[in-house]
């Protein structure tokens, strides 16, 4: 399957090739538990992939001005939920005016961001087909634009008991791994990897983020097993395994026995 904007997030490209997000839907990420069994049910069309928040839509829509002004247009009239009738946004969304005017204020921010947009490679990873849509492929770099709540401050991850910088909490270095490796097998060489993040706050932050050869190589190598796993559950040779949490899991759920008070709070299979 020739991958195209078009086709890109259709559920025969889901099926064909793995993505980062679709890996976190297996593994978990973003303080969550991953679930097997709901990743697989999603890709098969049993359910519908869950709708974008407010922050996704506001992420997106920055990024549309940003990387591709001249399809405001198309975004406008694709998510006519985020506009007043006068065409204003609502409130939930009026800080982008202020995100776009931060990044156009620093010249270095928006060196980043130049290269071709929106770029899209295939390739293998383990033996394991995968997608990747880049934001922005320049000659010396991969750069991945991010709108974040803030930049500065951590929050706590419950799946791993700590507290974590934004690009912990989302596994960016994932993501990163993944990109790197794809693009190396498209244009023969290894780039290096940035984070552009503009946060949401009043006053918007901006900072470009590097990311390491070195932490993407080992976070790709310690994720091996799990990206194998997921290919053969993509092949039907394994059995999923249900989180026991998710709102999936909860909605097929039956009582088979009494737990112990000590177990409230675990994850139930």
């Amino acid at each position: 399957m020739k991958l195209t904007a078009d086709n890109y997030f259709s559920p025969q490209a889901a099926k064909e090739y793995c993505s980062v997000s679709q890996l976190k839907r297996f593994i978990g990420s973003a303080g969550r538990f991953g679930c097997e069994v709901q990743a697989l049910a999603e890709i098969n069309g049993e359910i519908e992939p869950p709708e974008p928040s407010k922050a996704m839509l506001l992420g997106s829509y920055v990024d549309c001005l940003l990387l591709e002004p001249d399809k405001k247009d198309a975004f406008i009239a694709k998510h006519p939920e985020m506009f007043k009738k006068n065409g204003e946004l609502y409130a939930d969304y009026t800080i982008a005016d202020a995100m776009v005017e931060t990044a156009h204020s620093d010249k270095n921010f928006m060196k980043a961001l130049d290269g071709k947009k929106q770029v899209i490679m295939t390739g293998e990873i383990f033996g394991v087909p995968f997608r990747i849509k880049v934001d922005v492929l320049g000659e010396r770099k991969i750069t991945d634009f991010k709108t974040v709540s803030s930049i500065t401050e951590t929050q706590f991850n419950p799946v791993r008991g700590q507290r974590e910088t934004f690009a912990e909490f989302y596994d960016y270095d994932l993501q990163g791994a993944i990109y790197q490796e794809i693009v190396r097998q498209n244009i023969g060489k290894k780039l290096p990897f940035f984070l552009a993040c503009i946060s949401k706050e009043k006053t918007p932050d901006h900072e470009v983020i590097w990311i390491d050869d070195e932490s993407l190589e080992e976070r790709l190598f310690n994720e091996q097993a799990n990206i194998i796993h997921v290919g053969m559950l993509k092949r039907g040779e394994v059995e999923p395994k249900a989180c026991g949490v998710c709102d999936y899991c909860r909605s097929r759920k039956k009582v088979k026995k009494a737990i112990n008070w000590r177990e409230i709070g675990g994850i139930l299979e």
